[in-house]
Formats: C-alpha cells, structure tokens, sequence
C-alpha cells in the first residue's frame, strides 16, 4: 500500500490497480499534484474499489451461509441416525461409521468458515 497525500481524507492506493508515480510525501510539489489531481476529482474509480469489495463480501457471506447449512443439516442427520439407532433400524457399527462421517463433514464446515 502506497500512501497518497491530498487535501482531504488520506487516500490508500493499491500499486497493481491503479498507476500512479512513486511520491514521497516530502517530495510532493506542482508537477506531481497536476498529475494526482484528475484521480482525486474523479471518483470513479473509488466506486469501482468500493463496488469490488462488496461483492467480495458479498461472495464470502454466500460462502459462510453454504458452510452454515452443510452443518446444519450434518446436525440433523446426526439427531435422525441417533433415533434410527434407538429404534433399531442401525447398527452399533453402522451408527459409528455414519458419525463419523457426519462429525468430519461438520469440521470440515467449521475449518471453511474460518478460512473466511
């Protein structure tokens, strides 16, 4: 991150997504601030970052709901194996492997929420 003096709010520029010279605070004079100032008139480009950022949020909140609902439902095929069970429809050793497998889809879920 390069910081960019202007009248106003501090700005924080990315170097790969905009190409603006290399200027060092104290180093700030006429010929640079003509160049800088078409960019801090213009917001567009801020819009642009700001409407990127949101669908990136956007796209992690879907993300976290999937994972969210994978546990869920690995919560609730627990609770209908656990009554299978008790009814007698599976097996100790049936009730052990789809348990497991239940358990490790909900770590798995939990792990990518973290990710995130």
């Amino acid at each position: 991150m390069k910081y960019l003096l202007l009248p106003g709010p501090l700005l924080l520029l990315d170097q790969g997504s905009m190409q603006l010279p290399q200027i060092h605070p104290c180093n700030m004079g006429g010929q640079y601030l003509g160049r800088i100032m078409p960019y801090a008139k213009d917001d567009s480009w801020l819009q642009a970052q700001l409407g990127e950022e949101q669908n990136r949020l956007n796209d992690k909140y879907k993300l976290i709901q999937l994972e969210e609902n994978k546990i869920k439902q690995a919560k609730q095929k627990l609770s209908r194996i656990q009554d299978g069970w008790e009814k007698g429809i599976y097996t100790e050793a049936e009730l052990g492997v789809k348990v497991k497998e239940l358990r490790q889809t909900i770590t798995n879920a939990e792990q990518e929420i973290e990710k995130y």
